[in-house]
C-alpha cells in the first residue's frame, strides 16, 4: 500500500516518498494530508482515525501527546524532555533537586608508612630442581615422537594407495 502524489504540471503518478517528477522534474506536492497522524517508527502517512500504524503496526500518537513538556536542567541549564530522568547534556540527575553548594573535597590526613613485617620463623633453604625442566623436557620429546609417527603414517597409506610413488629400491 504504496502512498502515491500526482505531479501538478504533467500529472504522472510518483511514490510519496519523491520530491521531484521524474518525467518533467517539477516539484510535487507533499505526500502528507493535514489531519494525518505520521508514525514515528517508519513515516507513514496513517488517517487521524487509526490508533496503530497500517505499514508497521507501531502505535500511533495523537498530535496532542506529540507535545512533551520541557524541563531546564539545575545543573547546566540545557532543556531536556521532562519524562527524562538525567539531562542529555551533562548527565545530570533530573529528578533531585539541585543541591545549593556541591561538597568540597576533604584532603587526607598525613598518612605515615607503616613498617613491614618480617618473617622470623626458622629459614629453609632453597635450591634448584631440575624437576620442571626435566618434565618440560620429556613433554617435547612425547609429541615429536607422536608427530613424527603422524606424518610416517600418512606417508605409508599415501604410498599404499599409489598416490606417491614407492621409493627406488624399496619391495
Amino acid at each position: 500500500m504504496e502512498q502515491k502524489v500526482i505531479c501538478p504540471n504533467c500529472g504522472t503518478e510518483h511514490d510519496a516518498v519523491q520530491q521531484f517528477c521524474g518525467t518533467c522534474g517539477g516539484k510535487l506536492p507533499s505526500g502528507v494530508k493535514k489531519g494525518e497522524i505520521t508514525c514515528a517508527a517508519c513515516g507513514f502517512q496513517n488517517p487521524p482515525t487509526q490508533h496503530f500504524c497500517g505499514n508497521c503496526g507501531t502505535k500511533l500518537l495523537a498530535p496532542e501527546e506529540k507535545k512533551v513538556p520541557e524541563v531546564t536542567c539545575p545543573n547546566c541549564g540545557a532543556k531536556n524532555q521532562a519524562d527524562l530522568h538525567f539531562c542529555g547534556v551533562c548527565g545530570f540527575s533530573l529528578l533531585a533537586p539541585a543541591p545549593e553548594k556541591l561538597p568540597t573535597v576533604v584532603e587526607p590526613a598525613a598518612v605515615k608508612p607503616v613498617a613491614a613485617a618480617r618473617f622470623t620463623g626458622p629459614e629453609v633453604p632453597v635450591r634448584a630442581t631440575w624437576g620442571l625442566a626435566w618434565g618440560l623436557f620429556w613433554r617435547i620429546a612425547l609429541l615429536l615422537l607422536l608427530f613424527g609417527s603422524i606424518v610416517y603414517m600418512i606417508i605409508y597409506f599415501l604410498m599404499l594407495s599409489n598416490v606417491i610413488p614407492p621409493l627406488q629400491g624399496a619391495s
